[in-house]
């Protein structure tokens, strides 16, 4: 019976370690880059999105943002402007596929107090 035992552990150990390996957080160009990234994971082995560069002026926040999953983009969104909306009228997202081959976003997410959240996706090409 040990030896069932042994062998579940055994397989269960391969099959964890044939499991890709989870990215590096991709760093903050600056503090308040870092700062946006507070509601995610700081793991490198759980994040989900990060923060890669933010910039505000005029009451406007503008941040570029790197996701595992495009999909979950609008829940990015959230999390990132929802900590900060008293601060900011308008607050423009970003989203770029982590480990994509382009350097252009592939979605964007436009917050207004006045109209919510508008999602668009992009396209890639320049």
């Amino acid at each position: 019976m040990t030896w069932v035992a042994g062998l579940a552990v055994l397989a269960a150990g391969l099959a964890w370690s044939s499991l890709p390996p989870h990215p590096r957080r991709p760093p903050s160009s600056s503090g308040l880059a870092r700062s946006l990234n507070v509601p995610a994971p700081n793991d490198d082995r759980t994040w989900r999105w990060s923060v890669t560069r933010a910039q505000r002026s005029q009451g406007a926040l503008v941040v570029t943002a790197d996701v595992l999953d495009m999909s979950e983009s609008l829940t990015v969104a959230r999390q990132i402007v929802e900590p900060v909306q008293k601060n900011y009228t308008e607050v423009l997202i970003y989203l770029h596929q982590y480990g994509a081959k382009t350097q252009f976003a592939g979605r964007r997410v436009v917050w207004t107090a006045r109209d919510g959240y508008t999602e668009m996706t992009l396209d890639a090409a320049p």
